[in-house]
């Protein structure tokens, strides 16, 4: 957007150089006219009036001349207006979007903020829930180390009681370790 506002800006330049030489251009058709005036009443005054008459000829398409530049002012004011308008916009919209960048940096830096927060709090806690972990898991340790022989033998105990009971009986044998 700024890029763009750039070229209205340098647009509206042009028109504007335009304009001021319209304006010059206008001035000096106009001082013409005035010398050609002054010529035709110098020549009236001394009695020459094919003079006076070509006088006022030249002065006549000076001002036709003039008429045609003052319309070409018109297209110009009106193009000038418009740059005028889309510059304001264009500025409008730029400032608007420099409010929105704005608030979006804050709220990335208010973001990343509480997320470090969150980190530091949360960090200790996994990590106290890890040692809580690995303590518990030490302890069933210790205790299936002591109750593994006891585990044994009540395998062993329930083994022998199905083999007896398979040889007395006609109750199929389910096998579980």
């Amino acid at each position: 957007m700024e890029d763009t506002l750039v070229e209205v800006r340098s647009s509206a330049a042009r028109v504007i150089a335009d304009r001021k030489e319209l304006e010059r251009n206008m001035a000096r058709l106009q001082d013409a006219q005035d010398d050609w005036y002054a010529k035709a009443e110098l020549a009236l005054n001394k009695g020459r009036e094919d003079l006076a008459s070509a006088a006022l000829m030249e002065r006549a398409k000076l001002a036709e001349m003039a008429e045609d530049l003052e319309s070409n002012r018109v297209p110009l004011d009106e193009a000038l207006k418009k740059y005028e308008s889309d510059i304001i916009s264009l500025e409008a919209k730029i400032k608007e979007a420099k409010l929105k960048q704005r608030s979006l940096v804050e709220r990335q830096e208010s973001a990343t903020s509480q997320l470090k927060v969150r980190q530091k709090l949360y960090d200790n806690r996994i990590g106290d829930v890890m040692v809580r972990f690995t303590q518990m898991e030490n302890v069933l340790m210790i205790r299936k180390a002591g109750l593994r022989p006891l585990i044994l033998a009540v395998r062993k105990l329930w083994m022998m009681n199905s083999l007896i009971l398979c040889h007395s009986s006609r109750w199929p044998v389910i096998w579980r370790p």
